[in-house]
């Protein structure tokens, strides 16, 4: 400063003498007054940032489980963190959020460190926000469709299985999906791929949609060998309907009626005849009459499993079918067989 030749002004005499006190103060004295604050800093931001790490891995975790539990994340209102830190002792939650509901079950089987994020943690960096919950939706369903399309080589033939549906916002929905075999199980495999919203009807959307897909998804139209749709006019129809204009780009994708609904179909233009719903009608009433009396359902399950050794092991659906054909049996025995009739009086009636 003495070798400077301009006016010292107020400020520049008040840096001068403040600044002499600080170079002759001792600098062990000066290590020992800062280092408590730098120690403190280095142990809190390894803390902070093990705490956020466990609660973003948390929320993954239960946003993953009612995902596949089938279970709604959001309740019937929102409900910030102010009110979450009030509660946080009580399973409920205000909202009725399954979500939170999780959350505080973890709390309260011993998740303390989870405990101490949401109670004193940053706002900013909860990770129960709706935004961050959908942004972990979205790079999860990342995360699979990218495990799908690896099963589906370059040179994969592929077929596509389409139908619409409408969600609960009143949006309609194109449900696309991809059939495949998979080259390391050689098994036949329908993966869901995309839900494509849509304001319209119409072929050429419709259409405009898919393709736009499988070229996001990066799938050649060059093998694409088969295409299912409904059997809807702007869907099936030969000159302008949706398949046509899929051709146009895949020549090779042949249109089939899907099965599901031909067998619906079927199903619908069956029950016109008498003898079809007289049919069901029998099964109603031997229906009705198992299951109106305890006593005579526990006889028809008993005579099943003295009968046939593998109906406990069999899948629902197969057990059905056990139980109808044995019924059907057991009536054409009555008709026939005076023994099997005395049989079964027995176990009703006894």
């Amino acid at each position: 400063m003495s070798g400077d030749k301009r006016k010292q002004g107020p400020l520049d005499a008040f840096v001068t003498v403040t600044k002499k006190p600080l170079i002759t103060s001792s600098s062990s004295e000066q290590t020992e007054r800062d280092q408590p604050a730098i120690v403190s800093l280095e142990v809190a931001q390894p803390i902070r940032a093990e705490s956020e790490e466990t609660e973003h891995n948390v929320s993954s975790d239960v946003v993953i489980t009612c995902a596949r539990q089938n279970i709604a994340l959001r309740g019937h209102r929102g409900e910030d963190i102010v009110s979450i830190r009030e509660h946080i002792d009580a399973v409920e939650t205000s909202s009725g959020s399954n979500f939170i509901s999780r959350l505080k079950q973890r709390i309260d089987a011993g998740d303390h460190l989870l405990q101490s994020h949401l109670e004193k943690g940053p706002r900013n960096s909860t990770y129960i926000s709706p935004s961050t919950k959908n942004e972990i939706i979205e790079l999860i369903y990342e995360h699979i469709l990218s495990s799908i399309l690896g099963r589906v080589g370059p040179t994969t033939l592929y077929s596509i299985i389409v139908d619409g549906t409408t969600d609960s916002s009143n949006i309609e929905q194109l449900c696309l999906l991809i059939r495949y075999v998979d080259p390391h199980s050689n098994e036949i495999r329908e993966d869901f791929l995309a839900f494509l919203p849509t304001t319209s009807s119409t072929s050429e959307v419709i259409a405009g949609h898919i393709l736009s897909c499988l070229k996001r998804f990066k799938l050649s139209p060059n093998y694409c060998i088969w295409q299912a749709y409904d059997g809807a006019p702007c869907m099936s129809g030969i000159f302008n309907g949706c398949q046509t204009v899929i051709k146009r780009f895949c020549p090779d994708a042949e249109y089939m009626h899907c099965s599901s609904h031909a067998l619906n179909l079927a199903l619908i233009d069956s029950c016109t005849s008498h003898f079809i719903r007289n049919m069901f009608g029998i099964i109603k009433s031997i229906i009705t009459f198992f299951n109106d009396s305890p006593k005579r359902s526990n006889a028809l399950k008993y005579e099943i499993e003295r009968t046939d050794n593998d109906y406990l092991i069999l899948t629902k659906k197969k057990r059905l079918l056990t139980l109808v054909t044995y019924i059907f049996f057991l009536l054409s025995s009555l008709c026939f067989t005076k023994t099997k009739l005395i049989l079964v009086k027995e176990f009703i009636f006894s």
